[in-house]
């Protein structure tokens, strides 16, 4: 025991009295209580302490699994729903995202009758940009950006693929279905088309390359085949997706009338 007045060592405690200063022992015992009785309240403390940061590390954990990829908005590959349809998640920008269709959404021509025709005045365009546009809410419609749409050239016949053109909704492109479905450098990567070059080593390839994740069902019932954008073989053809996922270069006639529609567009949050 130490002297609570001078902490001198007090080795006989039978005296009631600090041997070096005469400080009162009894008083020196209640000092060494009441010490003790300090440290209770600290050890508390700690365990509250370790307490609350394993809640903050546990609150932290549900945000960033729960939280966040819902606050931060769709990632590639995510299905979503918007319009009553449901849409694939292709690109992310900042705070929009390009979506394309699941499924088919329905079979109409590229163009209402046999002539030359480019994407800038086809039938398709004109009713996605309207009918199908106006089947949107308008709280629906403001979050659909409008798109400055490239029209590039068929790349191995040389079709001309018309204006670039402003739209609300649109079709994908040959360029843009290799990006997003395959690599974006492939079209780059193969030879242009000539003369006695056989375009059916490009369309293996291709196929190869893409796999099966072009296929497009009708609803969830068989597949079909789908229109793009870009031009085909001629001025009156469009290029198109086989059923099977196949890259059809080539096209069909714009007026054939079961092709299906895979509506794209960008989506602002």
């Amino acid at each position: 025991m130490f002297c609570g007045s001078c902490g001198n060592n007090i080795q006989n405690t039978s005296g009631n009295f600090c041997s070096k200063c005469g400080a009162s022992i009894a008083g020196t015992q209640r000092a060494s209580v009441s010490v003790s009785a300090k440290k209770l309240p600290l050890a508390k403390n700690k365990i509250i302490m370790a307490l609350a940061v394993s809640a903050v590390v546990v609150v932290i954990a549900v945000v960033a699994i729960f939280v966040l990829p819902r606050f931060m908005g769709p990632r590639v590959g995510d299905i979503i729903e918007f319009g009553g349809i449901e849409w694939r998640v292709l690109d992310r920008q900042g705070r929009r995202a390009l979506i394309i269709s699941e499924y088919i959404l329905e079979n109409r021509p590229y163009h209402s009758r046999l002539e030359s025709v480019t994407w800038q005045d086809s039938s398709l365009r004109r009713y996605l940009n309207d009918e199908f546009y106006n089947s949107f809410t308008s709280q629906e419609q403001k979050r659909i950006a409008e798109t400055r749409v490239i029209n590039n050239d068929n790349p191995w016949h040389g079709t001309n693929g018309g204006r670039d053109t402003v739209d609300k909704i649109f079709l994908l492109s040959l360029e843009e279905l290799v990006q997003y479905f395959g690599d974006s450098g492939q079209l780059d990567s193969l030879p242009l088309g000539s003369a006695g070059f056989d375009d059916r080593l490009i369309l293996e390839e291709l196929a190869q390359r893409l796999g099966d994740n072009m296929i497009a069902t009708t609803g969830r019932s068989s597949a079909d085949w789908w229109w793009l954008r870009s031009p085909g073989y001629s001025s009156s053809s469009a290029a198109r997706v086989y059923s099977d996922g196949r890259l059809d270069i080539h096209g069909l006639t714009v007026p054939y009338g079961s092709g299906g529609v895979r509506p794209a567009l960008w989506l602002k949050r």
